[in-house]
């Protein structure tokens, strides 16, 4: 009932507003059976863009909510563990939008209230594309992604220790190379061995790139 609001939720559809305005209220959620949603998988809706949105608000929540009080060092983890795992798939676009948001974090309310509606900030973030914007491909020009299998302990534990090959000499020359399906674009496992990965599409026309650090 809109009488049990007590703060106002966010006016613009950003990621993770839904969840900032529930940990703003006591509410008693009451789930309807049979009831069901459904949408396109979040790791086909993953861009810089709303990794930028989802880093904001996980920050956001652990600085304004007081049950989810960490403290400085474990509200970084949340920022470091987000960027870790862009550095690891290979998307450093993203990561380099991530950083943003944890710098726009930092520089406090006034910045939130000055770009409500992102207008300024959107295409500050799309500047930072380079790799992982979607490209119309040629027919043809893109194979049937195989199936690919999680890696044994060995071997994660290696591409671990050395960043996924990022401190390995010439890994840019000597890994595979990895077509990914699009439903596993926000998977790590997958990302383990390949330097230079290539996402798919669901139907098969459209494919990122995205080159390792050398």
């Amino acid at each position: 009932p809109v009488a049990q609001v007590a703060r106002y939720p966010f006016p613009f559809f950003v990621r993770g507003d839904d969840i900032s305005f529930s940990l703003a209220h006591d509410f008693d959620t009451a789930t309807l059976n049979g009831v069901v949603s459904f949408q396109e998988d979040f790791s086909a809706k993953e861009s810089p863009l709303t990794l930028y949105l989802d880093l904001r608000n996980h920050l956001h929540h652990h600085l304004v909510h007081p049950q989810l009080e960490i403290g400085a060092a474990g509200t970084a983890k949340i920022a470091l563990r987000f960027l870790l795992r862009s550095v690891v798939r290979m998307h450093y676009d993203s990561a380099e939008a991530q950083l943003m948001a944890w710098e726009d974090v930092m520089r406090g309310p006034d910045l939130f209230a000055a770009d409500a509606d992102m207008s300024v900030k959107r295409p500050q973030v799309q500047a930072l594309i380079r790799d992982e914007g979607w490209t119309r491909a040629a027919p043809g020009s893109l194979a049937a992604p195989p199936e690919l299998t999680e890696p044994g302990p060995g071997r994660s534990r290696l591409m671990k220790w050395t960043l996924n090959g990022h401190l390995l000499p010439f890994w840019g020359r000597l890994g595979a190379r990895h077509e990914v399906p699009i439903r596993q674009r926000g998977l790590r496992a997958v990302f383990i061995s390949p330097s230079v990965p290539r996402d798919q599409s669901r139907g098969g026309d459209r494919g990122q790139e995205f080159p390792s650090v050398e």
